[in-house]
């Protein structure tokens, strides 16, 4: 059991996310789900897995590359409904215009998903430092 608890803890959410869903489709009980991702409660791991399920359904409907990395890196689907709904998700030149201090003011928009944006931005090319972008300063 031990040596299970030290492999999930090392897993990004998107890996116990899908390691849950898995064990699901498996033919586990949510009571065994949760003691196979290191003891977590029956009601966790319905969550976890129903995130994976959100996550994969939101996949099926993007409609660019673009949109698609950013639900892959993003861990919170409801920030990229947001940003759907805003008619951002499929516009990272527009995103990069506003810039962090107008996305902050947006619903669910936190400076933690805006860093993962920044990367993301910066790994596409459409900005050279995902610092100076999102504002924090370097010494």
């Amino acid at each position: 059991m031990k040596r299970q608890l030290r492999i999930t803890r090392k897993m990004t959410p998107e890996e116990r996310q899908r390691y849950a869903y898995d064990l699901r489709q498996s033919g586990k009980i949510w009571l065994e789900v949760g003691r196979e991702l290191g003891g977590v409660t029956s009601v966790r791991a319905r969550e976890l897995s129903r995130l994976h399920e959100r996550r994969k359904r939101m996949l099926k409907y993007a409609t660019t590359e673009w949109e698609k990395m950013l639900i892959r890196r993003t861990y919170r689907t409801e920030v990229v409904n947001n940003l759907r709904n805003l008619g951002l998700s499929n516009n990272p030149e527009m995103i990069v215009k506003l810039g962090p201090a107008n996305l902050l003011k947006e619903k669910n928009i936190s400076k933690k998903f805006l860093s993962r944006v920044a990367l993301l931005l910066k790994e596409c090319g459409y900005i050279n430092d995902a610092d100076a972008w999102i504002g924090i300063r370097q010494t």
